[in-house]
């Protein structure tokens, strides 16, 4: 890189709008330094005492974002009085008057533009330095030309002024003009043949979700566009040992195109990799595919890139559009927790409707002396907050035991619940269900028309779902025969006591007997259905299942995928197998039974997952509804620092978006977000839970919010 002589920034207002940078010949170079100039201070001066709206504005040691607003103030002035000394029909005197302002202002405005003139050509001295001929100064008159003609400086202030009500005042004018003039200094290169970056620089630099939307942008199907990701992840790998590490290539050379052995390769590999189990399916279904297609696709996922607005180098044939949301960093929007609504159904409106019966029901317990009244408090600690069992217990003066076996009342009877209404959705009877259930528990644990699987699954259920004294009432009301008022005359309790118990120590047995049927009976058609989705609309349930395929044998992988995968026949399928049709369905058989196993333990921990989330997020929503709209900037701060866990020098650089923002004030920033955000979780606690939270259990939900 170049070294261009150092220029200091511009500490005040009075300095930005009356220096400008002149270069002058010093110890045999050229040097920059700010000079002041003679017609931006007087028209200053002048419109400061003339001018209510500019002294309203003016404030000399104010903020930047102050100076940010009083410079588009100028801009915007400017702009009016351009147009109004060339409106056609006007009286003389006043297009005089006009043009008079005008000159006033365009002093100010072209000392203001002078550092983002600089700034511009450091920014972009990678590119011009190839051009051995050419020296920064050359660079920094090119753009003194452009400042000092009002024809093209006014295309760029009305390009601003459109995009600045649309950012909220999130878009500084120094910064969108700095982007401006290296997009000039990019159109000038472009006609040395020197461009912001290659095509095959571009696209190996591109992540796979640029990539993917920028496709989706030009129509490409799923289909196809998972054949072109997978490719293209192979021949970045391939182009950048092959042509970029060359040991003839220069460093800093623009990246060569490359060969067709370099295409050649990777179709090899592509043809020799799309028989595995472990490629996505549309690779699998592909036939062979030539260097020549493999090269086609690169091409057109470079024109994808190219015809995008994702990446700068787009931007580069169009320095006077600039999009606004351009120039603004990614800030992580409010975090919320996965939601799998999407996959498993309409879960938020069922759940909800469960946990508000629920909490009717202990709601009523509660008033009647029967159930303690901490019990309808434990999910917004435990799960809006993140507070352990330990923690809740120590605010309620009760022990973790205790705590955890209140909970237990909500979380079982939700998954039962949700899982009960699953199977009614997927066509399973949820009377047929509770008759069967009834019918296992009565006859010894055992039922006739229960498979081996389903028996096995109960029978550990009961062994180390339930406590102890939940097997031994169900084993007294079933298999002793006890009626439901001698077991209450027995353990002192009332019948509906009794009944609660009995119902509650069901919910486990009926969650997996719910989960069992489904899979038993559907269990082709789930995963040729994942197999599907895996292509077209990738969700939680199908990713379960086929992680479920994956933990079998690679020759059982196989078989499931040209089975329920692809169109290919019977015949076809034997052939693929190298087997007899006999073999393939005793393999088919066998590799189903030990699917449904799996199936069966990971739609279980993909249900208690959907419904713990859910949970953590309907509670966080309870706790602070409003907080991440009303202090946005704060949340998102938050959401940086302890959800993605940057560091205050990492957030500073992607906050500073036109002025830089320093680490002091991203620690002071985040402190003053942490009260703020904290004040109204103790706030929501006192009024609403009526308990009040330690220094230390406040800490703990900072950390586990996010």
């Amino acid at each position: 890189m170049p070294i261009l002589p150092h220029v200091r920034c511009r500490t005040s207002l009075d300095e930005k709008l009356t220096t400008s940078l002149e270069i002058g010949f010093y110890h045999n170079k050229y040097q920059p330094h700010w000079v002041v100039k003679t017609d931006a201070h007087r028209s200053l001066e002048h419109i400061k005492k003339t001018d209510d709206s500019i002294q309203n504005l003016y404030k000399a040691e104010g903020e930047p974002e102050d100076w940010n607003k009083f410079v588009i103030h100028l801009a915007q002035l400017w702009q009016a009085e351009q147009l109004a000394g060339v409106y056609p029909g006007q009286p003389t005197r006043q297009r005089a008057k006009g043009w008079s302002k005008k000159h006033e202002l365009y002093p100010l405005l072209c000392a203001y533009l002078n550092e983002p003139a600089y700034r511009a050509v450091e920014k972009t001295s990678k590119s011009w330095k190839r051009l051995k001929n050419y020296t920064w100064e050359h660079w920094f008159l090119q753009i003194q030309d452009i400042i000092n003609n009002p024809q093209e400086i006014i295309k760029i202030v009305e390009n601003f002024l459109r995009a600045a009500p649309e950012s909220q005042g999130k878009v500084s004018m120094e910064f969108y003009f700095k982007r401006a003039f290296e997009y000039k200094i990019l159109e000038k290169l472009e006609q040395f043949g020197i461009s912001r970056a290659s095509d095959w620089r571009l696209i190996c630099m591109a992540n796979e979700s640029e990539l993917r939307q920028s496709l989706q942008k030009q129509g490409t199907s799923d289909l196809v566009m998972e054949r072109y990701i997978f490719a293209w992840d192979y021949f970045k790998s391939v182009y950048k040992d092959n042509r970029v590490n060359h040991p003839e290539r220069k460093k800093g050379d623009r990246w060569p195109n490359p060969h067709r052995e370099d295409f050649a390769e990777v179709s090899r590999y592509y043809n020799q990799e799309k028989e595995l189990t472990g490629v996505p399916l549309a690779v699998f279904q592909d036939t062979t595919r030539s260097p020549e297609q493999i090269a086609q696709w690169m091409q057109e996922s470079v024109q994808a890139l190219r015809d995008s607005a994702l990446l700068d180098e787009v931007n580069i044939n169009n320095p006077d559009v600039l999009d606004y949301r351009c120039l603004q960093k990614s800030v992580v929007s409010p975090t919320s927790c996965s939601n799998s609504s999407d996959l498993l159904g309409n879960v938020q409106e069922i759940l909800t409707k469960n946990l508000e019966q629920l909490n009717s029901m202990f709601a009523q317990a509660i008033a009647q002396g029967e159930k303690p009244d901490y019990i309808v408090k434990l999910l917004p600690l435990r799960y809006g907050l993140g507070l352990s069992q330990q923690d809740v217990g120590q605010i309620f003066g009760v022990h973790q035991s205790q705590i955890s076996r209140r909970e237990s009342d909500y979380i079982e009877t939700l998954l039962s619940l949700f899982c009960q209404w699953l199977a009614d959705k997927k066509g399973i009877s949820l009377e047929r269900i509770n008759q069967d259930l009834e019918q296992w528990l009565s006859g010894g644990y055992s039922h006739p028309k229960f498979s081996t699987q389903i028996q096995e699954f109960l029978m550990e259920t009961l062994a180390k779902s339930l406590s102890k004294p939940e097997r031994t009432l169900l084993e007294k009301h079933y298999q002793k025969q006890k009626t439901i008022p001698q077991l209450a005359s027995e353990h002192k309790l009332k019948n509906w006591e009794v009944e609660q118990a009995l119902d509650l120590a069901k919910h486990p047995l009926r969650r997996v007997l719910c989960l069992a049927l489904w899979v038993e009976t559907s269990t082709e058609k789930l995963i040729r259905q994942s197999y599907q989705d895996s292509i077209h609309s990738p969700n939680l349930l199908s990713d379960k299942i086929l992680e479920g395929v994956a933990t079998l044998t690679e020759q059982q992988q196989k078989i499931l995928r040209y089975v329920y995968g692809t169109q290919l026949s019977q015949e076809e399928v034997t052939q693929k197998l190298n087997c007899t049709p006999n073999e393939l369905t005793r393999q088919l058989t066998v590799s189903l039974k030990e699917l449904q196993i799996i199936l069966h333990l990971k739609l279980t921990e993909l249900v208690t997952t959907t419904v713990k989330s859910w949970l953590k997020s309907h509670c966080q929503t309870q706790v602070i509804p409003r907080f991440p709209s009303r202090y946005c900037e704060e949340y998102q701060l938050l959401a940086l620092y302890y959800q993605q866990r940057l560091k205050p020098r990492k957030i500073a650089s992607r906050l500073s978006v036109g002025y830089q923002v320093t680490v002091e004030e991203v620690v002071n920033q985040l402190s003053q977000a942490e009260g703020l955000f904290l004040e109204a979780i103790q706030y929501w606690c006192q009024h609403q839970l009526g308990v009040s939270l330690t220094d230390g259990d406040l800490e703990k939900v900072l950390k586990k919010w996010f």
